[in-house]
């Protein structure tokens, strides 16, 4: 049974100007998410962005926002045999899903050069 779903759009412009500030990357993305947008070279501002929209689809999900100090508790990473986005939580947010019994966690993200949105969808 579903029991939550969120969904987020930024503007990939908006996650350029943050990625430009001195530790913001390292305050919102794991090392795994970094080095994995990196790769993506010219277009890495855009992964970044769908990873942030992700995050914040999340906290809408899970009906408690996300505080900046949880962003890291939330890894978006693909897989490597599918080619499919896969959402771990760690930390306060793994507890949060335990306590609302979420049981599986599904993530779409999309994005071009301007935008990017990513939805997120909790099961029991």
């Amino acid at each position: 049974m579903i029991i939550g779903i969120g969904i987020d759009m930024v503007k990939v412009a908006r996650i350029e100007r943050a990625l430009r500030q001195k530790g913001f990357k390292e305050q919102v993305f794991t090392p795994d998410e970094i080095a994995y947008c990196e790769r993506k070279g010219a277009h890495s501002s855009e992964s970044y962005a769908a990873r942030f929209a992700a995050k914040e689809a999340l906290g809408k999900a899970l009906g408690t926002g996300i505080h900046r100090s949880e962003l890291l508790d939330a890894e978006i990473l693909v897989n490597e045999r599918t080619g499919c986005p896969q959402l771990h939580l760690m930390g306060k947010l793994r507890a949060a899903a335990l306590l609302r019994k979420v049981e599986q966690v599904h993530v779409s993200i999309s994005h071009t050069a301007g935008n990017a949105v990513a939805a997120v969808i909790l099961e029991e």
